[in-house]
């Protein structure tokens, strides 16, 4: 028994330390409040304003609140991923040298982003439910939370590869808009190119999901 708590409090007390990390930055905190906001109640207005523009669209006021749903726990977690990845490497060579084997350590913050992204699915996901009522409130939760977690092993990978925080930052927008509006309904989604999009058949399915229509 103290063998397992020993291992528990092992695997817990640096996860606590990277949950800790975040939010201590008041910037995480203010981020998590205003995106959904802004993605849910504006943008997805605005997207079915801008849709009844183009006769062979269909994309409703609940539809685009839906992607706003899902944009904004993705990029969130994308944040969080690329923003923990950059800042890590100094903490992460320190738990190695006390004795964590590097593959705990990669396992233990991808862990702190699943964390994470569960907590900005549930931030946008309840703004969400202020708009609409889901056909399918699992569902539709796992459908956002599947494109948070997308995001933020995306994020990862960036913050691994650019170590620069502006470089990195400006490359994940640069991906997130192509992924979110290019593969929107607004673009037409019939070109086979956009099922290698991150988010195409979570989308899919979501707005599947709000129009009740089969996915």
């Amino acid at each position: 028994m103290s063998a397992n708590a020993s291992a528990a409090r092992r695997l817990s007390t640096p996860l606590a330390m990277f949950m800790r990390e975040y939010y201590r930055n008041a910037m995480n905190l203010v981020l998590l409040g205003i995106i959904p906001v802004l993605l849910i109640l504006s943008l997805g207005d605005a997207l079915s304003r801008l849709a009844s523009i183009f006769p062979d669209v269909t994309l409703t006021t609940a539809m685009g609140q839906s992607m706003g749903a899902l944009w904004s726990a993705g990029f969130l977690t994308g944040l969080t991923g690329f923003f923990m990845m950059v800042g890590a490497r100094a903490a992460d060579r320190r738990l190695v040298r006390a004795g964590y084997a590097p593959s705990e350590v990669v396992l233990l913050r991808f862990a702190s982003v699943g964390l994470l992204g569960a907590l900005a699915t549930l931030v946008s996901y309840g703004i969400l439910l202020t708009r609409l009522t889901p056909t399918d409130y699992v569902q539709t939760f796992l459908v956002i939370y599947l494109a948070a977690l997308i995001y933020g092993a995306i994020g990862i990978l960036i913050g691994s590869l650019i170590s620069g925080e502006l470089e990195g930052s400006f490359a994940l927008l640069f991906f997130f808009v192509m992924d979110a509006f290019i593969g929107s309904p607004l673009f037409g989604s019939t070109s086979e190119v956009f099922a290698f999009l991150p988010t195409f058949y979570p989308t899919k399915v979501l707005l599947g999901l709000t129009a009740e229509q089969p996915h």
